[in-house]
């Protein structure tokens, strides 16, 4: 009975890994935890330091590169705190990732220290640690019969059926727009413009710049044979033209009102002709 429990003493390895280092009134505290973890688990190192106001305190480490197949997922120092009178705390921490499973080590820390013309350096020991992979066994000897297939069950069935009718319908949806493109284009018919309205349409056109007497035979040759041919406010813009004060503005102005409204068939009856 005790031939087997010693060779699992012998084995056994602490979950967290201590060390103390002191020197020239510099005391260094190393905690490591835990020692033995997962492929799923942190490791983190702690580092702490009490040293006279005096000294001027500088913690490295090979901890700012990946170690081995060890991850630095996070490094960070507090600020120095007064621990008693005349005594200042330093405090380093930094989390590690194991990547595979084995055995490797957190590296080791340097704390370099000088007061005045004197430095020197405390350097703590490499902690041994032991990773397991999470699948049980060796993940190299695994049997691919443990593990499940991607298409086994219901459940990828239900979603390859539903990936493929998505394609499905994001393919109709091109094909019925590319065929909505290519469908042919009804042409509106063109409104067709009483010859009255044509004909003062090329009178005006015709007539030199801000010639209003040239305006008024053309309006005035318009309604003898078309009754009310401009709209009530084209109208109010006749009169003032033609027995008020207008401005060579005004005049242009009208006449580019009068052409829109003669050119887009905007004459009494033009809605029932573009039914």
């Amino acid at each position: 009975m005790l031939a087997c429990i010693l060779p699992l003493l012998a084995n056994t390895q602490p979950e967290t890994a201590t060390q103390q280092l002191q020197a020239d009134n510099i005391e260094v505290r190393l905690s490591v935890h835990p020692t033995r973890t997962t492929t799923a688990g942190v490791i983190t190192a702690e580092l702490e330091v009490a040293a006279p106001t005096s000294f001027i305190v500088e913690i490295a480490g090979s901890t700012s590169q990946r170690s081995g197949q060890l991850n630095v997922v996070s490094e960070t120092s507090s600020r120095p705190v007064t621990l008693r009178p005349g005594i200042m705390g330093y405090r380093h921490r930094v989390v590690y990732r194991p990547f595979l499973a084995g055995t490797y080590e957190v590296p080791a820390f340097t704390i370099a220290y000088r007061s005045g013309e004197a430095a020197a350096s405390l350097v703590t020991t490499p902690v041994p640690l032991t990773i397991q992979s999470v699948i049980e066994g060796d993940p190299a000897r695994a049997q691919p019969s443990g593990l499940l297939s991607v298409d086994t069950g219901v459940t990828p069935r239900v979603w390859t059926t539903l990936r493929r009718g998505a394609g499905a319908l994001v393919l109709l949806a091109i094909a019925g727009w590319f065929l909505y493109r290519r469908r042919p284009r009804q042409t509106p018919a063109p409104v067709r413009v009483p010859d009255p309205f044509r004909q003062a349409l090329a009178a005006i056109e015709s007539l030199p710049a801000h010639d209003l007497h040239g305006l008024e035979r053309a309006i005035e040759s318009l309604r003898a044979r078309q009754p009310d041919p401009l709209p009530r406010l084209l109208g109010e813009m006749y009169q003032w033209i033609r027995f008020g004060s207008p401005t060579a503005q005004d005049i242009e102005r009208f006449r580019a009102s009068l052409q829109d409204h003669l050119r887009h068939g905007n004459w009494p009856g033009a809605a029932k002709e573009r039914r």
